[in-house]
């Protein structure tokens, strides 16, 4: 929740229609003029000709040869732009060049990302995007996915450069483009009227595709040690999406190779694309949390969803009765659940419950009033026979923390009624209220040897305390280290736990009911 008096955050940007509509910076043309004027000369002017009339976009040809602070300069127009070259002084500009026309010429470069960007139809749909995403946000973080195959690009029409007029000068060295994704997030700021954070939670994410050159690199893999390109790791929307070579990996190559052995795998200068870019967006929030403790009344009820072979086993469990109510609140992609430990389907939860987290995954929503919680806390209590939801509260990263925690820190009172193959009058009792801080062996129970390790593991039994039921009948209360397996404790698992309570007595023995009875 927001705090009282100041003013909650909005759905979407709010956006300047005026600076929306228009798309001419504020700079004067003669400002750009006398810039460029300035660090364009002779041997720049001759380059950017020949890029030009190999179809590379006015933006691409300019960029180039300068550095962020040009950014309000490459955000004028290809027309304008292309005026301001020809009025320079030993201008290489034909007159027959005209510029690019997204629709018909597409630059071999960025593939028309810088030809569509700083037009109309680009910034309406940017607009659009955010205005329709359906996300709450105080802030954003924009984040930008570019064709790799324009980066190998560069290197080729540079190398071409060199090829015609020689590596000094202004083409002197590996090639000096300022980068396209830097440019493009330029472009998308000025239209969005809203803080721009690096800390956000909310990422913005425009991503270009241009399927044409998707597997260009793949000739940079003759010049690697492995015999393949590293690919970029996947953004948070893109699980299990096939993925282009990484930036750095592509960049890291492409250092160490030669002009003549480049030139000699690819072909320079580039050739023409008949595609544009295309250019998507989605959303992701990072994730928020709700917590408290549960108590659970049932014996038939395990803790989270319960699949084996493909088969669901049981008809609810914990996580749901607990998670699925609060789906129309938060509206998630989906949600984690994470506990402070587990029992087991026919073990009560009981005490003061145990500690959870649920992490809402790119929720919709984040904030909400005291009114909205009580809500959120009575929809998670509408099963109050099986389960009990205390101290409901909207959580933070801390609690998820605290509870991994407590996973392998806190002790545990168990509560169970156990039978004993002799008479209990014939067991020397007193053994077990002697245990104090006794260290137990236990090997991976047969159980669970399905989805853990072959391990055996010291936990730690604190205490025992025992009332007589019937002649062969005890009721136990335990203290012990959390992780300790109970049932295993009790039974011996055929002897993959030592000692057992069987062992301690001289006995067979066997578990009945089982209750968590508090987690300190």
């Amino acid at each position: 929740c927001w705090m009282e008096g100041s003013s909650p955050p909005h759905k979407h940007p709010k956006l300047d229609k005026e600076a929306e509509s228009d798309v001419v910076v504020s700079k004067t043309r003669t400002h750009h003029l006398n810039r460029l004027s300035s660090i364009f000369h002779d041997e720049h002017l001759r380059a950017i000709s020949t890029m030009l009339q190999e179809q590379v976009c006015i933006k691409c040809a300019i960029r180039a040869f300068v550095n962020f602070t040009y950014y309000e300069t490459l955000a004028q127009s290809p027309e304008v732009l292309l005026d301001i070259l020809r009025e320079l002084k030993d201008s290489k500009i034909p007159n027959e060049v005209c510029p690019l026309d997204v629709s018909t010429a597409i630059c071999p470069i960025c593939f028309g990302i810088l030809q569509m960007a700083t037009t109309p139809e680009f910034d309406a749909q940017i607009v659009s995007s955010i205005e329709n995403c359906d996300y709450e946000f105080r802030d954003y973080l924009l984040s930008l996915t570019l064709p790799t195959a324009i980066l190998i690009r560069q290197y080729a029409i540079w190398f071409y450069l060199q090829k015609i007029y020689g590596d000094e000068g202004c083409l002197k060295g590996d090639p000096g483009f300022e980068e396209v994704k830097d440019v493009v997030k330029f472009m998308i700021e000025r239209v969005i009227k809203y803080p721009h954070s690096n800390q956000s939670d909310f990422t913005f994410i425009v991503e270009f595709v241009h399927p044409e050159t998707s597997q260009e690199y793949f000739f940079l893999e003759k010049f690697t040690k492995k015999g393949h390109v590293t690919r970029r790791k996947p953004k948070p929307n893109e699980k299990g999406v096939p993925l282009e070579a990484g930036i750095k990996a592509v960049k890291k190559i492409l250092s160490t190779v030669d002009r003549s052995s480049f030139m000699s795998a690819t072909k320079c200068p580039p050739v023409l694309v008949q595609t544009k870019s295309e250019m998507k967006f989605s959303f992701w929030h990072a994730p928020t949390f709700v917590a408290g403790s549960y108590l659970k009344f049932s014996r038939d009820l395990s803790h989270s969803l319960w699949i084996i072979h493909g088969q669901r086993k049981g008809e609810n469990s914990v996580e749901e009765i607990i998670g699925d109510p609060l789906l129309p609140f938060f509206r998630p992609e989906n949600y984690t659940f994470q506990s402070a430990g587990r029992e087991d389907q026919d073990v009560k939860m009981l005490g003061t419950g145990r500690p959870f987290v649920l992490t809402m995954e790119n929720p919709r929503r984040i904030t909400f009033n005291s009114e909205e919680v009580e809500k959120m806390s009575k929809a998670v209590n509408s099963q109050p026979e099986l389960v009990r939801v205390l101290n409901f509260k909207l959580g933070t990263k801390e609690d998820c923390n605290r509870i991994k925690e407590g996973e392998t820190t806190k002790k545990k009172t168990y509560r169970c009624v156990v039978w004993v193959s002799k008479p209990v009058s014939e067991l020397n009792l007193n053994l077990l209220t002697e245990v104090k801080d006794m260290v137990v062996n236990q090997t991976t129970p047969i159980r669970v040897l399905h989805r853990r390790a072959m391990e055996t593991r010291g936990k730690m039994v604190h205490s025992i305390q025992y009332g007589i039921l019937k002649e062969n009948f005890l009721a136990l209360d335990l203290v012990t280290a959390a992780g300790t397996y109970i049932k295993e404790f009790i039974h011996g698992d055929f002897g993959r736990t030592q000692p057992n309570l069987g062992s301690i007595l001289g006995c067979e023995a066997d578990i009945l009911q089982l209750d968590v009875v508090a987690i300190h």
